[in-house]
């Protein structure tokens, strides 16, 4: 994936398994089982295409390819766009084929169903909106209503908000479930699941309304880690058309691809996958978009891909050009940001919590009352290290930690003492950020701890932050 990443947006390379333009990475292919296409002087960045609208050939009708483009109005398609979300849809579904519509986790498929087929990332439907919140509001509106979604207890603060504020007076209901403790949520979910009346007391598949699980891994601001494949099969096991969506914005497709999860008999359990592309996918805080990638896998996802397309195009939330372009270079320094921000984000991760060991053992003022990171190792915490592993890849755990003080007080006073790393919002660009969440979160709505602290590791010298956390915990010791 990192050569792919590497050379997103530059159409060079044709595989000849797929007929797709689709990079493989060099570590998996052989050379031979790809073929060249260099047209001579190449551009190696892919152009920025601004126009708003396409003349039409004398006879009123638009040219279709092979002899002309797609493009008519901008607001239906943009060729940038485009290759953004053919980026991004290949990017969610790297790596070796899987099997087409098996998502009936109680049917077992034949080994000469038909159904065993593959599925082309030409399959996957991906659009980009003008925000990570018009891409999430893209995936509520591609269903029917009365609908009924599902989202846990941990996630980004502006989910349940626009469903409890916007969506409510559209035949919407949100319910909560437990997915702060692995071995809370399924029986959590399960409980949600049975206190829907609708879902319990219809008989008739076709008049049982619409539902979604809803699924943030690692969760913001805590960095929970979700079992999808639990959740997923948990909640298929009830109810075969509930749509599984993750919110992947904390995992880019280089530590996690939600769509390429499968059952333990091989079936893909994720229809839906989205980011705030604004984050770690464009990368240096000065881009607004989102992006949903439908599974081309499941049933679900195929079904919603169309309504996803449909909802971008009919109401206009699309991401411009400009962002887009802006998009698809930041992939291309993706896997390398990433992984620098996954190790500063560690090793402050590390330092916290050994900070804190050290006040224990010391019995003098304690401020810190937890550090939250999936990437540290706690016997006591055993089933969820295991599902980051199966889950998150190549050893990286995100770029995001978060710091709980035992007081409101402390929290602005270390944030307030921080020399090099920046107060601000948002997440996953070049600098690292600090954050107290419960005083952005809306009021009413306030979900975060008091002394929430969220940092966004960026691309400093990992010892350059430690020192300044270090200094800053200094002062905190000194005047609370």
């Amino acid at each position: 994936m990192d050569t792919h990443l590497a050379h997103a947006g530059i159409r060079r390379i044709l595989s000849k398994e797929n007929g797709n333009h689709f990079l493989s990475s060099s570590s998996s292919s052989s050379s031979s089982s790809l073929s060249w296409l260099v047209p001579s002087n190449t551009a190696l960045s892919p152009p920025l295409h601004m126009a708003t609208t396409y003349e039409r050939a004398a006879d009123g009708v638009y040219q279709v390819p092979p002899h002309g483009g797609h493009a008519v109005y901008a607001r239906c398609d943009n060729p940038t766009r485009r290759l953004f979300e053919e980026e991004m849809a290949k990017l969610e579904c790297h790596g070796p084929p899987l099997p087409l519509l098996r998502d009936s986790l109680s049917t077992p498929v034949g080994a000469n169903d038909a159904s065993t087929a593959t599925a082309s990332t030409a399959n996957a439907v991906c659009c980009a909106f003008a925000s990570g919140m018009m891409a999430a509001s893209a995936i509520v509106l591609a269903h029917a209503t009365p609908l009924h979604v599902l989202i846990p207890k941990d996630l980004y603060h502006g989910v349940p908000t626009v469903l409890h504020t916007v969506f409510a007076r559209f035949n919407v209901t949100t319910h909560v479930y437990d997915g702060t403790a692995l071995e809370n949520e399924l029986q959590s979910l399960e409980c949600v699941l049975d206190s829907i009346p609708a879902l319990t007391t219809t008989t008739k598949q076709e008049e049982k309304p619409d539902v979604i699980l809803w699924m943030e891994t690692p969760s913001n601001p805590l960095t929970m880690v979700l079992d999808i494949v639990g959740l997923c099969c948990r909640a298929k096991t009830n109810y075969a058309r509930i749509t599984t969506v993750v919110d992947s914005t904390l995992a880019p497709p280089c530590i996690q691809q939600p769509l390429r999860l499968q059952s333990a008999d091989g079936v893909a359990v994720v229809d839906i996958v989205m980011h705030s592309a604004t984050k770690y996918l464009a990368g240096h805080s000065d881009v607004t978009a989102g992006i949903v990638t439908c599974s081309p896998w499941t049933t679900r996802g195929q079904e919603l891909g169309p309504a996803v397309q449909q909802v971008q195009v009919c109401m206009g939330g699309v991401a411009s050009p400009m962002d887009c372009w802006l998009a698809l270079r930041g992939l291309r320094t993706l896997q390398v940001r990433v992984e620098r921000q996954c190790h500063n984000a560690l090793q402050m991760a590390k330092f916290l919590e050994q900070h804190q060991q050290e006040q224990q053992q010391e019995g003098g003022g304690r401020f810190i009352a937890a550090v939250h990171y999936p990437g540290l190792r706690r016997i006591s915490n055993a089933p969820q290290e295991r599902v980051v592993q199966q889950q998150m890849k190549n050893e990286l755990y995100g770029g995001v930690l978060s710091l709980e003080m035992t007081c409101e007080a402390a929290a602005f006073a270390l944030a307030g003492a921080l020399q090099v790393i920046t107060r601000a919002t948002s997440l996953g660009g070049t600098e690292t950020l600090i954050e107290h969440r419960a005083s952005i979160e809306p009021p009413g709505r306030v979900v975060s701890p008091p002394g929430l602290l969220r940092i966004s590791a960026g691309l400093e010298q990992d010892q350059d932050l430690i020192q300044d956390l270090r200094q800053a915990l200094t002062i905190v010791a000194q005047i609370i």
